[in-house]
């Protein structure tokens, strides 16, 4: 199962990749400092995850990780072109994965690296989960009230209403 979830990762990275290429360019882009320090410390903050001297595969820890990928790849589908790091203002998504929440991209991080914390359990990379998830969460803050401004948006924010976990947040 293993291989499954790291070809899995190597779509879904090369897709990344592809997407951040072909990007569509942003009618604007959040210049706040905070903004993009926030930004670029949930996207690299994940390179700090260590496997433990005793990797388990764990069944729940590879399926978490294959079902993160799998709603990480949906989400790069809905999402497109409109790929990027920081606060910008691009074409609204609000069809495949954006009709359910506003942020899975987010949410499919959060699997992914719940079920990489189940497989590779250390106090480490709890400490960087916790962190991963809350700069997670000050991204789509920062986002949404960069993006507010816009009316498309908050029309889009009033048909979808959660933002990363439907009926909860």
């Amino acid at each position: 199962m293993q291989k499954m979830s790291l070809l899995l990762f190597f779509v879904s990275e090369s897709l990344v990749f592809f997407l951040f290429i072909i990007r569509e360019k942003p009618r604007s882009t959040s210049l706040n400092p905070w903004h993009w320090f926030c930004a670029l410390t949930g996207t690299f903050l994940a390179l700090l995850y260590r496997p433990s001297l005793d990797i388990i595969e764990r069944e729940l820890g590879e399926t978490l990780l294959i079902i993160g990928i799998i709603f990480q790849i949906a989400s790069l589908f809905s999402l497109n072109r409109s790929l990027g790091i920081v606060p910008a203002r691009r074409s609204i998504k609000t069809y495949g994965m954006y009709k359910i929440i506003r942020h899975p991209m987010y949410f499919s991080y959060i699997i992914l690296f719940i079920g990489y914390l189940i497989d590779n359990t250390t106090l480490w990379n709890s400490i960087i989960l916790g962190i991963n998830i809350l700069f997670l969460v000050l991204r789509i803050i920062n986002e949404e009230k960069y993006l507010a401004s816009h009316i498309k948006y908050q029309e889009y924010m009033k048909k979808v209403r959660w933002r990363l976990i439907p009926y909860i947040y």
